[in-house]
């Protein structure tokens, strides 16, 4: 069961009024940069604005009072409607799916014996995506940290404006990640996206996070979630503790899943489990690959996974540089998948507050060469926003470290 930590309280500690106002000004760049993107994926995909804020409205009561606060006191600093935040907070996904590629180890498979929880993020490009200091026509991502009163506290990385993670750890010591998984099916509906617009799984994620003290309590909490409200892509959701990772699979109507304590686990793209689903010929291959290649590179690595492995797997060029690489970068164009971040969770089991979250904005073959603190950094599950250097916070790292190019030199 939850701790009785776990309250109704929900004020957030971590920064006096003044001091979280000034830097979510600071936010505003790569605030209306990523906002100025989704409308464009919108506009793209023969959307009608106004019915995704409609809808958006509509589902608004599925976000706790404390992040609709957030998110108006983002949309005021950055000078952005509230309305279409909400709708990118809730909805991103359901636009512009995230790529990304996960894999864990844990039990026998690490050197320590508990678990490290690996995540790279992945993102298609877009025109939209232009303008003084954001040309790189990407998505920018920035660091989040949140210790509300009364429940767990978290750290992640998120699209600059948004309270969805893309991965994360509470300081129970639970790390979580997800992927799009890409289906035919899903494929063929693109046009009536906004009849069924959902919640973000990032947004579950924070919330199992928040409430969740191992990995089997987020996963339950994830999973009443989508059984009221299905994922707004079919994906994959994992999660994670010192003892066992369990994997969540959702497509529409259809929800699997299963854990294990002493092993490997790989996602890229594809399902594991939901595998009767028919998959997106156009990803597949790429999906394969990336997941053959981390299974292949953990197995070396058996009995000893640690977090350099998993930075190694992280900036992997192999079948690259390019889409079916695991550090994922453009061959053709824009428009093709790039990988925007990287996370590597080190759990901790006797002492879950001391574990270790190392994070990696822009590409991760660029970002994990640079200098600690430049362009990836090692936080505490407990940091605060005070922890963190500013250009996390901000986007600056990000723009620093996304680069086109490939980085083949050592990583220290």
């Amino acid at each position: 069961m939850p701790s009785e930590r776990h309250t109704e309280a929900d004020r957030d500690e971590q920064a006096s009024p003044g001091t979280e106002r000034s830097r979510l000004r600071r936010l505003g760049p790569a605030v209306r940069h990523n906002l100025r993107g989704f409308r464009a994926a919108l506009d793209c995909r023969g959307l009608n604005r106004e019915r995704v804020c409609r809808i958006a409205a509509e589902r608004v009561s599925e976000l706790p009072a404390t992040t609709r606060t957030e998110l108006q006191a983002t949309a005021r600093a950055a000078g952005v409607p509230y309305r279409d935040l909400l709708a990118f907070t809730l909805f991103d996904e359901s636009v512009s799916p995230d790529g990304c590629t996960v894999a864990a180890a844990t039990g026998a498979a690490t050197a320590g014996g508990g678990t490290v929880f690996f995540k790279q993020s992945d993102k298609d490009g877009a025109a939209s995506f232009e303008g003084q200091g954001y040309h790189r026509h990407r998505q920018v991502n920035v660091v989040r940290t949140e210790r509300p009163t009364g429940r767990n506290h978290v750290v992640g990385v998120t699209a600059a404006g948004s309270t969805a993670l893309k991965m994360g750890m509470n300081d129970r010591g639970v790390a979580v990640g997800s992927n799009f998984a890409a289906t035919a099916a899903f494929d063929a509906d693109e046009a009536d996206l906004d009849a069924r617009m959902a919640v973000s799984r990032g947004e579950y994620l924070r919330q199992g996070l928040l409430h969740g003290d191992t990995a089997v309590e987020v996963a339950q909490h994830v999973a009443a979630r989508l059984l009221e409200s299905p994922m707004a892509s079919p994906g994959i959701i994992e999660v994670a503790d010192a003892d066992r990772v369990v994997v969540l699979e959702g497509a529409q109507t259809s929800l699997a899943g299963e854990w294990t304590d002493d092993g490997v686990v790989v996602r890229a793209n594809a399902f594991g489990l939901l595998d009767d689903r028919s998959p997106l010929v156009s990803e597949l291959a790429s999906s394969r690959r990336r997941a053959d290649r981390a299974e292949t590179l953990l197995a070396a690595a058996d009995g000893a996974v640690a977090v350099g492995t998993m930075r190694d797997l992280s900036v992997d060029h192999a079948n690259g540089p390019g889409d079916d690489s695991i550090c994922r970068h453009e061959t053709d164009d824009y428009t093709d998948a790039a990988s925007l971040s990287a996370a590597v969770f080190d759990i901790d089991g006797e002492r879950p507050a001391a574990s270790d979250c190392y994070l990696a904005l822009g590409t991760p073959c660029h970002a994990w060469r640079s200098d600690e603190g430049d362009g990836w950094l090692r936080l505490s599950p407990t940091a605060t926003a005070d922890d963190v250097p500013e250009r996390f916070l901000t986007g600056e790292a990000w723009l620093d470290y996304y680069s086109t190019a490939a980085n083949d030199g050592p990583v220290d």
